[in-house]
């Protein structure tokens, strides 16, 4: 199948052909899933991609989110570090409610310097809350 990972559990569940009901999700957060095959198919009802990441060395090293554009309204994407971090900002139609979601992946190394790089990373996702709640 296309995109799939043959030691990958995930392997029959992104690529089938069964849609899943998903008319309770507002966003979907998906990790580690190569590309999905099909989304039109596999996402219902029709989620919207609003990011997505991978790893250039790794295809399985990736991020997904999508969320449901009948419900929700993108308003705001920020990266706050290429690869790394990326902020979202969704409006719920409904009301006009502002939903905020960061996504962190890609964490650095567990050495002296790769929890240096995460103090700054986390740094950077604090300060970014700071100013949401400012807002």
């Amino acid at each position: 199948a296309p995109n799939s990972h043959a030691s990958s559990i995930t392997k029959t569940f992104l690529c089938g052909d069964t849609p899943i009901p998903m008319g309770n999700i507002d966003i979907l957060h998906l990790q580690e899933t190569g590309a999905i095959w099909r989304p039109e198919i596999f996402l219902k009802p029709h989620l919207e991609l609003a990011v997505y990441s991978q790893l250039d060395l790794n295809m399985y090293a990736s991020i997904a989110k999508y969320y449901n554009n009948r419900k929700l309204k993108l308003k705001e994407t920020e990266y706050l570090e290429a690869g790394r971090i990326s902020a979202h900002r969704f409006t719920l139609k409904s009301t006009g409610t502002d939903i905020h979601s960061i996504n962190f992946y890609q964490p650095p190394s567990n050495s002296l310097e790769g929890q240096q790089e995460l103090a700054r990373l986390l740094n950077l996702i604090s300060d970014k809350i700071t100013r949401i709640r400012v807002k």
